[in-house]
């Protein structure tokens, strides 16, 4: 635990200090992941009264890897008292590709806050971005495929039946999704979305990412979203037309449909009690 002083205390996960204005002040320069503010800055030293001001430097990662849990949680316990600056990236988990039939999952949130008088300035080059939806899968007769995942690591599916589910994993923060491999040609892997196809590509963990094509197939599969941007549906066309799979969801923004399987909803950039945010960044996804 660093010393906390008017002076401050560097550690490996941060800067914190009290300073002359009495206020908790502290910096995140490490990647965290799924960090509930109230028990990190408890186990620094706050004291739970004093006004907090804190900063997310310049190419920190705030993600999760679970739709059900925000990348930044905000406890209650801050009710106006903190202010926050992000000069980073704070990202939501990517839903799955569905496989076959299946529908794509949905992503998950950014921010998750419970506190009231929050301030929250995204700063220029910064980014805050919801998960994006899975890409749906299809199916027709013996011909299997699977949806991209979405933006923020989502799984890709397979398209070889019986399985396994997931062919291509997602991104690490700061990666792209890792490029599906199938019995047929397999989707590209995407800063953001993943393509879908006869096996779809893993979504990834960079801002804004970029458009990832669909794989080949009986029929092509959706292209991967990019930032802000909807999976493609599958493209149905020929002789078996709900067979292909739909592109996985860029951030904040749905996966596409597959022949069967819909895509996932979009992951929210902020979920809870609305924040008050002055934005001269980039936010990707609904804000509550």
């Amino acid at each position: 635990m660093p010393v906390i002083s008017s002076l401050g205390a560097m550690s490996a996960k941060g800067f914190g200090f009290v300073g002359g204005d009495g206020k908790f002040k502290f910096t995140f320069s490490a990647n965290q992941q799924e960090l509930n503010l109230y028990t990190y800055l408890t186990a620094q030293g706050w004291d739970g009264a004093r006004e907090v001001v804190l900063e997310i430097a310049n190419g920190t990662y705030f993600w999760s890897n679970n739709t059900s849990t925000a990348a930044l949680i905000i406890g209650s316990q801050f009710n106006n008292l903190l202010t926050i600056t992000n000069y980073g990236y704070i990202m939501g988990k990517g839903g799955n590709g569905g496989f076959a039939s299946a529908s794509g999952t949905a992503g998950g949130p950014a921010i998750s806050n419970s506190a009231t008088g929050v301030t929250f300035i995204n700063a220029s080059g910064a980014f805050i971005g919801g998960g994006g939806g899975g890409g749906g899968g299809g199916v027709y007769n013996t011909n299997y495929s699977g949806g991209g995942g979405g933006a923020g690591g989502g799984n890709g599916a397979n398209g070889a039946f019986p399985g396994p589910a997931v062919t291509s994993t997602g991104g690490t923060g700061g990666t792209v999704g890792n490029t599906s491999t199938g019995s047929l040609s397999g989707a590209s892997a995407g800063g953001a979305g993943g393509g879908g196809g006869s096996a779809g590509g893993g979504g990834g963990r960079i801002f804004p990412g970029t458009r990832r094509a669909g794989g080949g197939g009986v029929n092509a599969g959706g292209y991967g979203g990019a930032g802000g941007e909807a999976g493609q549906a599958h493209q149905s066309s020929g002789a078996q037309p709900n067979s292909a799979a739909g592109g996985g969801g860029g951030w904040g923004s749905a996966g596409g449909a597959g022949g069967i399987g819909s895509g996932g909803a979009a992951g929210a950039a902020t979920t809870g009690t609305s924040l008050n945010i002055t934005n001269n960044g980039t936010i990707y996804g609904s804000q509550a």
